[in-house]
């Protein structure tokens, strides 16, 4: 299996006949394919940036503010022991070893929703120093600014392939259609498969693609010895 990096996808030409090959434009190269699985978010399919002729039917309605931003503060300190309580009004906190027998930890914040607004239009050290007196304030003397060596923020809404944590949908109950064509499905975490999934979680992103690769799968075996 050929696996291509680095060719965004801008346009996807999805409306011939089966015989048809559907095409997939990625600048000024052109890839032919049976099927397609579109996994990119919720928000990037809305945004325009990948044109699909002829238009997608049926997108859930979600406005950026259902895309939950988000942040992930991983720190490393030099400690045996951390406090794993939230601090402020962050989603939550964890910790863990650097590697097996480290005495380094890292504690890791999620900042997603809310609490994350004000992180997401910062700089990466602004956030830090914001973070660490924070803690300076939860832990008391001083102690987490005393300790700590190193960060690595990752700002999802400012990535450019994300735009955010998390679709999130509320008390609303997405219905969507993963099947475009049936030829083109979609395949994310703002499309669960069945009652029992939740928009927004992980796992629901790898059951839409797993459902979606079966669909196709067994659209493909339909059509062998097919003139």
């Amino acid at each position: 299996m050929q696996i291509d990096y680095n060719c965004k996808v801008d346009r996807t030409d999805h409306g011939g006949p089966r015989k048809i090959p559907i095409e997939l434009h990625c600048g000024r190269h052109a890839y032919l394919a049976d099927t397609v699985i579109v996994t990119v978010p919720l928000l990037l399919l809305q945004s325009g940036e990948i044109t699909f002729s002829p238009p997608l039917p049926g997108l859930p309605d979600v406005s950026a503010g259902e895309m939950w931003p988000g942040i992930k503060y991983p720190d490393y300190f030099s400690m045996k022991e951390t406090d794993k309580s939230d601090p402020g009004k962050v989603e939550f906190w964890n910790c863990a070893r650097l590697y097996l027998h480290s005495t380094q930890y890292v504690l890791a914040g999620h900042y997603v929703g809310q609490p994350a607004l004000k992180y997401v239009n910062l700089d990466d050290e602004t956030i830090a120093k914001s973070v660490l007196t924070r803690l300076d304030q939860r832990f008391g003397n001083g102690v987490a600014t005393k300790r700590y060596i190193r960060h690595i923020i990752v700002n999802w809404s400012n990535r450019p392939l994300a735009k955010g944590a998390f679709s999130y949908h509320g008390t609303k109950k997405w219905t969507s259609n993963q099947k475009m064509t049936e030829r083109l499905y979609l395949a994310s975490e703002a499309f669960p498969t069945s009652e029992s999934q939740e928009a927004g979680l992980i796992q629901t992103g790898a059951f839409s693609g797993r459902h979606a690769a079966k669909e196709l799968i067994m659209y493909l075996n339909s059509t062998l010895g097919e003139e």
